[in-house]
């Protein structure tokens, strides 16, 4: 493989989705094989050139596809996604995957301040909103969860089907509570 950060970049992603096919596969070899090989190829790529913003993206994306394999990838997903927030601070898309990130590792609490601060930096958000309301229903924040589900539906998407059916959903929720009062 040259040393072209294009490349290496690239094939990164590409040998982490193999690597992936291969584990659902059940060739468990080489799919460690195919994963150990991404991330050479990813450390590789920012050797060449720590100071661009999609090799980090990229990175991220390797390590989550790897983490569908071993769960302690996320770890350095996360650690990619910070790299690229250090790099691009207001770019609300990398904190939404960050919050993602966040919540699918169980740290709903930590998850619901990225979520704001994603919707801080881009107010107009519709998935971080939607996001962000679905982690506060869960959480039994429902008053919160609905001003979400609302705003979405009153400011950026009348036609939004998913946060109508939330906000049904959590009425619905709040009318068996009540019916058992």
């Amino acid at each position: 493989v040259p040393d072209e950060p294009l490349y290496t970049d690239e094939l990164a992603q590409t040998a982490s989705e193999i690597a992936v096919f291969l584990h659902q596969s059940n060739q468990l070899e080489a799919a460690t094989q195919a994963a150990t090989i991404a991330i050479e190829l990813s450390n590789r790529t920012l050797n060449l050139n720590k100071f661009h913003l999609n090799f980090y993206k990229t990175r991220a994306k390797v390590f989550i596809n790897l983490a569908m394999m071993n769960p302690a990838y996320a770890v350095e997903a996360g650690a990619s996604l910070d790299a690229a927030i250090r790099l691009a601070p207001t770019d609300a898309k990398l904190w939404l995957n960050r919050a993602l990130l966040t919540q699918q590792l169980g740290y709903s609490k930590e998850a619901e301040v990225i979520y704001r601060k994603t919707i801080e930096l881009k107010p107009n958000y519709e998935l971080a909103r939607y996001q962000y309301g679905l982690l506060l229903e869960k959480l039994n924040q429902n008053t919160e969860a609905k001003t979400q589900f609302q705003y979405i539906l009153d400011r950026i998407n009348p036609q939004n089907l998913q946060a109508q059916a939330a906000l049904q959903q959590i009425a619905t929720k709040s009318a068996v509570i009540q019916s058992k009062n």
